[in-house]
């Protein structure tokens, strides 16, 4: 797993550097993307196969609502993948989906619609607290789906953050 600050281009060009020294030990790869939900997986097929050129792959996996952050930081991984012949597989779950459990939760949502994504196991205390921190790292930059209604505290907040851990675990489990 290669990590990131997702706006950093520092880390992706890491990244990037990271993925030539293992293509040069192993001969089998496989770019799995966080920002790419796997239902979109055709599109990822079809850029790699060089059906699709850059900005029709974005427009098809519809990249400014599935992801938001600048395509340029991403872009030189992808292209180095199709350059290579390794391919992309799409890791996420569907927005609406991530959505649709902050609001009505997971057990509300039939199985028929959870897209193929099994019960997520529950967060360990470490993991529980992780994510707070990142919950209240979204708040200080105001991301308005886990922000919490206006005057309230974070702390005071439980249902926010527990709507903010529930996400961040069916990502997980879907990835």
């Amino acid at each position: 797993l290669l990590g990131e600050i997702h706006t950093s281009a520092a880390d992706h060009a890491w990244q990037l550097a990271t993925l030539e020294a293992v293509r040069q030990l192993r001969t089998r790869l496989i770019l799995g993307l966080e920002m790419v939900p796997a239902p979109r997986q055709a599109v990822l097929d079809r850029y790699s196969a060089g059906r699709l050129d850059e900005a029709d792959m974005l427009r098809q996996v519809d990249w400014p609502s599935v992801w938001g952050h600048d395509p340029e930081l991403y872009l030189p991984l992808l292209r180095w993948a199709r350059q290579w012949g390794i391919p992309l597989l799409a890791l996420n779950a569907e927005p609406a989906l991530v959505r649709r459990l902050r609001q009505e939760g997971w057990q509300a949502i039939p199985q028929s619609q959870r897209q193929g994504i099994g019960q997520p196991a529950a967060a360990s205390s470490s993991y529980r607290q992780r994510l707070e921190v990142s919950w209240l790292g979204h708040r200080a930059m105001a991301v308005a789906d886990v922000a919490s209604p206006a005057g309230r505290e974070p702390q005071a907040d439980t249902s926010a953050l527990e709507r903010f851990i529930a996400s961040q675990l069916l990502r997980d489990r879907a990835m």
